[in-house]
């Protein structure tokens, strides 16, 4: 079995592939420091890369709680990179022998949270995907680069249709931990998106326990072939 670099947004979704990853990075929700912590995950020994967590869903079709495993990644300019073919069926074989629904469709690389679902939606139109995260893109260009397999398997949360607010966008710190005390400051000057709040977290949740079932696929999530 391949040395797996696996790359999270967020320090819940470490945790939940933690215990079986080899080696693992946190961007923070930050694509940036994504690039980064993609290209030291190939520089400290990693012979594949996968990215792990919540994706935002920006086709219709995109519920919170799908896992979407693709075939390919669509970064900004256009560019399609194919994720490595035997992984991907490998883990879907293996999801689905576990009663777990693997959605079709490509996942879209963006470089900040899309906040509206005119973001999304533009999104879709342009690159035809069903989803979209910022760690995706990082880890298929630093694959490319350094020729090895890649493959994304990430849980949709908020769906098309969900907006978000502007400060969710400053709402994770760097190590991937929600910075509680600067939410609960900004819902104190906007206490009327306390309601958008529980919906953002109830789809998380959502998203979490689909990504805790991948994650108890264990070795098979990690079969590069």
């Amino acid at each position: 079995m391949r040395h797996v670099g696996v790359l999270t947004g967020l320090a819940a979704e470490r945790r939940i592939v933690g215990s079986n990853a080899l080696a693992l990075a946190c961007s923070g929700a930050d694509s940036g420091r994504a690039e980064r912590e993609a290209a030291d995950l190939v520089a400290t020994g990693a012979h594949a890369l996968l990215s792990f967590g919540l994706a935002a869903g920006i086709d219709a079709a995109a519920r919170p709680g799908a896992i979407a495993c693709p075939a390919h990644i669509v970064l900004a300019n256009g560019d399609r990179l194919a994720t490595h073919r035997p992984w991907r069926e490998g883990v879907i074989a293996a999801a689905i022998a576990a009663g777990i629904a693997v959605a079709g469709g490509d996942i879209a690389a963006t470089d900040r949270v899309l906040t509206t679902a005119a973001d999304k939606s533009a999104l879709s139109a342009r690159t035809g995907a069903l989803a979209a995260d910022m760690e995706s893109g990082a880890t298929a260009r630093a694959a490319a680069r350094a020729g090895i397999p890649h493959l994304a398997v990430r849980a949709i949360a908020d769906p098309a249709e969900r907006a978000l607010p502007d400060w969710t966008r400053s709402a994770v710190r760097a190590d991937g931990r929600i910075a509680a005390f600067g939410v609960a400051a900004r819902l104190a000057l906007a206490p009327w998106d306390l309601l958008s709040l529980a919906r953002i977290s109830r789809d998380a949740n959502v998203g979490f326990v689909a990504l805790r079932r991948v994650a108890g696929l264990g070795a098979m999530l990690f079969d590069v072939r």
